[in-house]
């Protein structure tokens, strides 16, 4: 299994909940582009609906470990995804996107879906 962090561009939420800009989420083995496509058009959390759909606001996964519920709920509780996001906790490059992406754990066809969703590989046309 994978568990994936997701950087939103902007912030959602205000008042006494306070702001959301990540949301870490885990899948199956081999299926996070399926999920990044599932959460793109508002299915599944539905935060990523609210972001994706309701506000518009754009988002990449930015991060991958290997593990499954049991990790995403531990990151989960610990509350600190900004500390895990390449985006929030130094400038973010284009380099430092290829490197989260290429030293993720997934399937090497996994992992070119999840570069070009990133931006960091052009798309065969």
């Amino acid at each position: 299994m994978t568990v994936y962090l997701i950087h939103f561009d902007r912030p959602i939420g205000k008042g006494r909940m306070g702001k959301a800009q990540h949301y870490l989420g885990f899948v199956e083995d081999g299926q996070l582009w399926e999920r990044m496509c599932k959460h793109a058009s508002g299915q599944g959390a539905k935060i990523m609906a609210a972001v994706s759909l309701q506000y518009n606001i754009g988002w990449r996964c930015v991060r991958t470990w290997e593990g499954g519920r049991t990790l995403e709920r531990q990151l989960k509780n610990k509350k600190r995804a900004k500390a895990l996001c390449p985006m929030c906790s130094h400038s973010p490059t284009s380099e430092g996107l290829n490197h989260v992406a290429r030293t993720s754990r997934l399937p090497s066809q996994s992992q070119v879906r999840v570069q070009r969703y990133l931006g960091v590989v052009e798309q065969a046309p």
